[in-house]
């Protein structure tokens, strides 16, 4: 089996595809090696599967745990907060900046918000292997030509090994991703360069990464059981996660979704992802944005970064050549109505995912069942540890905003 570019983006020649498809195999297999029934029911071959169909996986875009512990409003603010906000909350497989310009009366205001699925993988590759398109999907993203100097740090990156790319790019756009290898190199978290924290060309949290994208398909791949009156049956999302000893990750959009992937196992099924694997931007209810009382223009949403249907790139709002701002469009989902004032509130109505199928496998034998005596109790998100973290973030963006106070709700308290 062959993958192709992520939303069928490059026409790479055949040795570089190659490439790209060894880099996959290898998450895979690093993902499924501590796992003795990984490849039974999770497999990179999905023209092996019997009987297969697409499966609908598919979660929010917009940062949950922030919501739970602090509320909706401090949700926004946090969020919407450049780069802090990107690098700690943006984790589910979505990721956005703010374009701010300024208007009339020369105040600074929120203009446009790129959204971007992109994997950081990805990125990474062609600037080691293929410059030219590595500075074409820039300039597809940015609208306008960037320089060599903005992606690499330095002119003629050409005449750099692969290797010495690789670390001129990561310590130039990319950061260190948490490798290693680059972190022994002295690359840091953050990038150098500015160009992918003042816009958003491919995902940097640490989590949305694909190998991270394989482990949350394998979590979920599992024939999870528990034992009732009628027999047995699928476990519910509480118990696995306690089962795994990772509850928290029950307060998220994504680990939810995937973990639900273990009914259709548990049936007989066994779960691939479609060609192309990537996380795609799946829905968008553009329906709900108006302008002076009126729908916004089709012109101010568009598209990037892959075919219909997978699309990893959203630029959302006015064009430069209109006086008009983000904070002009309201929100107007039937039962409220708010301003838009950044990218919070978009992901609220973009779904995102991977596209995956599920075919007919061999009856599953009663000792491949993995039955949990787990509590199915509901997990009580707004007592998780990262609760913690984001009251420390929320603290330091008052510091750093002393005129801009949002006080956060009771713990536990939903918006």
């Amino acid at each position: 089996m062959e993958y192709k570019t992520p939303g069928e983006v490059d026409d790479l020649k055949k040795d570089l595809l190659k490439i790209w498809n060894d880099k996959l195999r290898q998450a895979y297999r690093k993902g499924c090696s501590a796992e003795s029934m990984c490849e039974q029911f999770f497999t990179l071959e999905p023209q092996q599967l019997k009987q297969a169909k697409t499966v609908d996986m598919r979660w929010s875009a917009n940062p949950s745990e922030v919501q739970i512990c602090m509320g909706a409003k401090v949700a926004r603010q946090l969020s919407d907060w450049a780069v802090q906000g990107r690098q700690h909350l943006h984790n589910e497989y979505c990721e956005y900046s703010i374009l701010r310009k300024r208007d009339q009366k020369g105040k600074m205001r929120p203009k446009r918000v790129q959204v971007t699925t992109e994997l950081r993988e990805y990125w990474l590759f062609l600037a080691m292997y293929e410059p030219q398109l590595l500075y074409q999907a820039t300039t597809d993203v940015l609208g306008f030509e960037p320089d060599w100097v903005a992606l690499y740090g330095m002119d003629e990156p050409w005449n750099l090994s692969v290797k010495q790319r690789k670390l001129a790019f990561c310590r130039q756009l990319a950061g260190h991703g948490n490798s290693r290898e680059m972190i022994a190199e002295g690359v840091e978290m953050y990038p150098e360069g500015e160009l992918n924290l003042h816009h958003a060309l491919f995902m940097t949290h640490p989590i949305n990464t694909l190998e991270d994208l394989f482990y949350l398909v394998k979590f979920g791949a599992k024939p999870y059981a528990r034992s009732t009156t009628h027999g047995l049956e699928p476990a519910t999302s509480e118990q696995i996660f306690r089962y795994c000893g990772s509850e928290h990750l029950g307060c998220r959009h994504a680990d939810p979704t995937a973990v639900s992937m273990h009914s259709n196992v548990f049936y007989g099924k066994q779960v691939s992802f479609a060609n192309p694997v990537g996380i795609y931007i799946l829905s968008f209810a553009d329906n709900v944005f108006y302008y002076k009382d009126r729908l916004i223009p089709k012109a101010w949403i568009r598209w990037k970064r892959g075919q219909e249907g997978m699309y990893q790139h959203l630029e959302f709002g006015p064009g430069d050549d209109e006086d008009i701002f983000l904070d002009d469009i309201s929100i107007n989902s039937g039962t409220t109505q708010q301003t838009l004032t950044g990218g919070y509130q978009l992901l609220q109505q973009l779904e995102v995912g991977p596209l995956v199928m599920i075919g007919d496998i061999d009856p599953i034998k009663p000792k491949d069942y993995i039955v949990l005596e787990t509590s199915d109790a509901p997990i009580r998100c707004h007592e998780a540890k990262i609760c913690e973290s984001i009251q420390r973030l929320k603290m330091k963006y008052d510091e750093a905003h002393p005129l801009v106070r949002v006080a956060p709700r009771t713990m536990g308290f939903v918006d």
